[in-house]
């Protein structure tokens, strides 16, 4: 590996000569990862290159101990016919050492055999070099052993005036056991080289050989902030745009860099080890404590003196590793700590949250390390948890409030007040509720218990309702809102409100319910008596005022749905957008979903199909179906809608198959989704099957006491099977009720029922009809039935003998739908009787001949396939078909319509 930055650097070694010539000594020094052992290498390449001698070792902590170790990798290897004499007289030497123990005290050498030797050596040095320059290269010679300092020294006195040149390498940071050896070393006349960082233009013309030449300037600005200089890092940082550019994630500028390589962690583990291991310590100490670490906190944390912590820490930031954040690169921090046992780093994390807690670090500092470590011992601990979790709550970070309220609850001892346990419990729900409602449910049944005890606050009351509700648990759900009620003066007032307005968004109203919360003008009286001004009113304060919370969806929800039915969709837009984007920016996953189906639904009331579709899709995306409870109902049966309005018959099929939970059947929701499926089922065919949806929604709707056709326009869905079962006069009624029913704000509803009206009524009355129609859906801005009902007035004028005002509406209805952007269905009509003289069975095919035929005489459904060899659904198909041709609606009128003579064939 070749680093730009010490160019200059390699040129002085490289143009040393031995000292006869003027050689001499140059000693290099640099900080981790600086360089250093590179430019030994290339020295000692380029000496062997141009002809020298040239003699090479690398000093070795694990060998440090090894006396002459060095030495005997400098002649080891040197390729000349001294060689083996060298060596020779140095086992001499050493058999010497080992068999003398006094000889050790310093870098002063007493015993007369081993300083012959050492002359010798002297001699048969010299004498090559008086034949060849010698070349010595000793890296990191901070770790080479005493006897190899001594001789080196020794050698270097005599050799210093022969042609021969050293080079040795040491780090920045000194040790005590070389001062000596540096004070001799450096009586010499010598020269010392410094390697520094790499500047800007110095990485710029490196990284010229790896990424193209017009981006080199760009990604090295981005290298340097990163690297500040350090060549391991430059090279690492390069490497890692090198491969994300060939991988087509990065390209240009270099901004995207993160130093996150896995390679460049490992690299920077392993220039740690080699400077021992309270470096790599530090770093750990670092790595743990990251922006709170100090040198007494790292010293307490990895058992270390704090002076030898802090002058580590200043060569790991002189060399670009650290900085006031700890280990500057992700990868170096996953790295250091990677190859440590889960028990050794959870006791790390536990001493760190013990260290900031004296420290009086911030709670959810402290409550980090004691998440990573599990269970650690301590009264403060529990205290230290509770607020990091409101902490983070309050800044959106539900998954570490549910890490911090978890492990405080199983920290707590077991004479903890009830009132903390339950406390911890409802704030586990209420932190889960946001993202994941589904890992909340485990809590419910604590939850409520806490609740009906007295054991949790108003705030907390409300997440336990929550959460009843979601999941479908009416009996529980009401004993905690009547909580509520019992608490009177103390409660607080607000929250009871939007309590109540939970229980509505399921439930409807309560059967209990104050007064004060049934007056007109509150927007929770939508559910039960639709839409006023005064409610359109309340619903612009709320939207104004209201801010967006765990207690405040529903409300907010409930706020856009009035002001969508009573001021317009326009104006609904924007306060919709506004809180959506909030929900975004605060990844509150439930909030986001709930408010983008309530966008779906005001859109498909409004006749907005295929944004109504769009967002439904949307809010199943954003949540799952599993992760909705009860109110899966909501989206599910407005995707449903929407799919079938827009004649998507299939998709709308799949939807209808995507499993709800059983709880789900009465509620508010469950009411809207089977609506939905009687619409699927009408539109496909199973016209008795959609009349059963539509008469139990009636029914639950009643039960509910939510009957309020801007919302839930059962009447106009029954009206509209009934009506293809030519059933006209059943049909009429249902529509003019439901006309009758609607509120004074113009809405959908009041288009669609005046529709169907107009396909019950006579021919006479029809334009008029729809004409009230299309002003209707104007005046709501419902553009579906708008196209509806232009369309159907075009063919009204059509049949009244108005062909110029046919032209003139249908041109207009294309328009209209073109604007739209989708095809509208056609209206469904009412089957014409069977006008053949002879035989009203006619129309009949020979299949739905022999069904009516049994039928009529009283068989099952079940009897008939079995005689017939059919399904029950194909007979259930094939009888639809009769009742709808023959416009009867039982099997008694079919026994009349086909008589006795068909009856006896």
């Amino acid at each position: 590996m070749r680093y730009v930055e010490y160019d200059d650097a390699l040129k002085i070694l490289c143009a040393l000569d031995g000292g006869a010539a003027g050689g001499g000594l140059v000693i290099v020094s640099g900080s981790l990862a600086s360089g250093k052992t590179s430019l030994l290498h290339e020295f000692s390449q380029h000496s062997a290159e141009a002809g020298m001698v040239s003699l090479t070792a690398v000093g070795s902590a694990a060998e440090s101990t090894l006396q002459f170790a060095v030495i005997e990798q400098m002649f080891r290897g040197m390729g000349t016919p001294d060689e083996e004499r060298l060596l020779a007289l140095l086992a001499r030497a050493s058999a010497v050492v080992e068999d003398s123990e006094h000889v050790l005290g310093s870098t002063k050498v007493s015993d007369p055999e081993v300083l012959a030797t050492a002359r010798e050596m002297g001699k048969v040095l010299s004498a090559m070099a008086r034949e060849r320059i010698v070349s010595i290269a000793v890296d990191d010679i901070h770790f080479v052993d005493r006897m190899s300092m001594w001789l080196l020294l020794y050698l270097w006195r005599r050799l210093r005036s022969a042609s021969v040149r050293m080079v040795v390498s040491e780090w920045v940071w000194p040790r005590p056991t070389l001062a000596e050896f540096q004070v001799e070393l450096s009586r010499f006349p010598h020269r010392r080289l410094r390697l520094g960082p790499m500047s800007e233009d110095s990485i710029t013309r490196f990284a010229k050989g790896r990424v193209p030449a017009d981006e080199a300037a760009d990604v090295a600005a981005a290298v340097h902030r990163l690297s500040s200089g350090n060549p391991l890092l430059v090279n690492a940082l390069v490497r890692e745009y090198e491969q994300a550019r060939r991988g087509g994630a990065i390209a240009g500028t270099g901004a995207e860099l993160t130093a996150s390589d896995a390679q460049l962690g490992e690299d920077v583990v392993a220039c740690l080890r080699r400077w021992g291991p309270q470096v790599l310590d530090v770093a750990r100490g670092l790595a743990v404590l990251g922006e709170r670490a100090t040198p007494a906190g790292v010293s307490r944390l990895i058992g270390r003196r704090a002076g030898v912590v802090e002058q580590i820490m200043e060569i790991l930031a002189t060399a670009g590793f650290a900085d006031e954040t700890g280990l500057r690169q992700p990868a170096a921090r996953k790295a250091v700590l990677a190859g440590l046992p889960a028990r050794r780093q959870a006791g790390l994390h536990a001493e760190a949250a013990r260290v900031l807690y004296a420290a009086n670090a911030p709670a959810p500092a402290v409550a980090g390390h004691l998440v990573a470590a599990g269970p650690v011992p301590g009264a403060w601990v529990v205290p230290v948890l509770r607020e990091a979790a409101e902490r983070a709550l309050r800044n959106d970070d539900d998954e570490f409030a549910v890490c911090c309220l978890e492990l405080a609850a199983g920290s707590v001892d077991g004479d903890a007040e009830p009132a903390t346990r339950a406390a911890l419990v409802a704030g586990i729900a209420r932190a889960a509720w946001r993202s994941h409602p589904s890992l909340a449910a485990p809590h419910r049944g604590a939850l409520h218990a806490a609740a009906l005890a007295g054991d949790l606050s108003a705030h907390d009351r409300v997440s336990a309702l929550r959460h009843a509700l979601w999941f479908g648990d009416e009996p529980a759900a009401e004993e905690v809102l009547a909580t509520f009620d019992r608490a009177g003066r103390d409660a607080d007032a607000q929250l009871a409100v939007r309590a109540r307005l939970m229980y509505r968004w399921v439930y409807g109203a309560p059967r209990n319910e104050p007064e004060a919360t049934r007056q007109a003008g509150t927007i929770g009286t939508v559910w039960t008596h639709g839409v006023t001004e005064a409610t359109v009113a309340h619903a612009e304060r709320v939207l104004h005022s209201g801010v967006l919370a765990d207690t405040t969806v529903e409300t907010l929800g409930t706020a856009l749905l009035v002001l969508a039915l009573g001021a317009g969709y326009g104006k609904v837009t924007a306060a919709a957008e506004q809180l959506l984007a909030e929900a975004g920016r605060r990844t509150a996953r439930v909030w986001q979903a709930v408010l983008t189906e309530v966008t779906a639904r005001i859109a498909l009331l409004r006749g907005e199909i295929p944004e109504a579709a769009r967002l439904a899709s949307e809010a199943l995306e954003v949540l799952p179906a599993e992760e909705w409870g009860v109110c899966v109902g909501w989206p599910l049966g407005t995707l449903t809608l929407a799919l079938t309005t827009l004649g998507q018959h299939e998709r709308a099929g799949e939807v209808v198959r995507v499993p709800a939970p059983d709880a789900m059947s009465g509620t508010l929701p469950g009411i809207w989704y089977q609506r939905a499926v009687g619409h699927h089922r009408l539109a496909t065919g199973r016209i008795l099957a959609a009349v059963s949806d539509f008469r139990d929604c009636g029914e639950l709707i009643a039960q509910r006491r939510i009957d309020v056709p801007e919302l839930f326009p059962w009447r106009g869905d029954l009206a509209e099977a009934t009506l293809q079962l030519g059933r006209r006069a059943e049909a009429r009624s249902l529509a003019a009720d439901q006309l009758g029913m609607l509120g004074q704000p113009v809405t959908g509803a009041r288009g669609g029922s005046l529709l169907l009206l107009a396909a019950c009524s006579e021919p006479a009355k029809r334009v008029g009809l729809l004409r009230q129609a299309v002003e209707a859906a104007e005046a709501a801005g419902d553009g579906f039935h708008l196209v509806r009902a232009l369309t159907e007035l075009s063919k009204a004028h059509q049949e009244a003998g108005e062909s110029e005002r046919a032209r003139a509406v249908a041109k207009r209805a294309a328009e209209e739908a073109a604007y739209q952007g989708h095809a509208v269905p056609e209206p469904a009509r009412p089957p014409r009787r069977p006008e053949v003289a002879g035989d009203p069975l006619a129309v009949l095919s020979g299949a739905e001949l022999r069904v009516a035929r049994l039928a009529g005489r009283g068989h099952s459904n079940i009897e008939i396939g079995g005689k017939l060899f059919l399904t029950v659904s194909t007979v259930e198909q094939h009888l639809t078909r009769v009742y709808r041709k023959l416009g009867v609606a039982s099997r008694r009128e079919l026994a009349t319509l086909v008589g006795p003579a068909h009856l006896a064939e």
